[in-house]
């Protein structure tokens, strides 16, 4: 038996599960309501997944982290030339493997409260609704959190829509002044967003989760790149959506990869 655990956010923790998951489907999530999911397991997804506890003497090697999707050696063989992860990659990313990881990740099934207001709001989409993550990596410690946090620049959002001039927007973010910014700039008709607390409470993770499978509902995400929130965004879409990558110099702004 494999197991993973809840020690990183919500995006993070569900890569962990699919991978693990992936490799053993009677696999378990030892979740501590604690750090930065302060919620039960069951809170999120009604499977019989969690544990409380890991047995003493439990094998290191069974025990499924980190935040990267889980390559198989068959996995391995069919990726292109140059690639070694998938995480990310989107567009590029094998057919077969993704097929894969999708069936996994519809093994994973949000309790009926979170069903339920997915659906209520997501009946205010159609067709022109864009979807929007701002990741602003505000808070927190860490190196690489604090260098994205100084590297980041809303105008490069604006940038992207403003040229979208017909259709509106879906925000989710971690900063309520960015969505504050985006509504001053684009008109309350156009933004729809979710009030709800930006911590790891209860409210805060359940809110967390739904604002991800809101994002998974529209044709276009424009997101931040290295996000897993934006990632699992996609996934949860089933892998349909143009996914804009903001702050990805190796994109053009449409979503498309720069030729090198």
């Amino acid at each position: 038996m494999l197991i993973t655990s809840n020690k990183r956010g919500l995006c993070n923790v569900i890569k962990a599960l699919v991978s693990m998951l992936r490799q053993d489907l009677n696999g378990k999530i030892y979740w501590r309501n604690k750090g930065m999911l302060q919620c039960k397991f069951s809170d999120l997804f009604t499977n019989d997944l969690e544990i409380h506890s890991i047995p003493k003497g439990f094998p290191k090697k069974n025990r499924v982290g980190g935040w990267r999707f889980y390559i198989s050696k068959e996995d391995k063989n069919m990726l292109p030339p140059g690639m070694k992860y998938i995480d990310f990659e989107y567009e590029r990313i094998p057919v077969e493997i993704k097929e894969k990881i999708m069936r996994t990740v519809k093994i994973l099934q949000p309790t009926a409260e979170i069903s339920k207001e997915v659906e209520l709001f997501s009946n205010k989409f159609d067709k022109k609704t864009v979807s929007v993550h701002v990741r602003n990596w505000v808070g927190g410690g860490g190196k690489a959190r604090r260098e994205r946090h100084s590297r980041f620049r809303i105008e490069e959002y604006f940038k992207v829509l403003d040229k979208m001039s017909d259709k509106h927007f879906f925000v989710a973010s971690d900063s309520v002044k960015m969505i504050e910014q985006l509504v001053q700039r684009y008109g309350k008709e156009r933004i729809s967003f979710r009030s709800h607390p930006l911590n790891f409470s209860r409210e805060g993770s359940t809110s967390a989760l739904i604002d991800v499978l809101l994002l998974s509902k529209n044709k276009i995400i424009v997101g931040s790149h290295h996000s897993t929130f934006t990632e699992m965004a996609w996934w949860f879409g089933e892998c349909q959506a143009n996914v804009v990558r903001i702050g990805d110099s190796a994109f053009d702004g449409q979503g498309k990869r720069k030729k090198r």
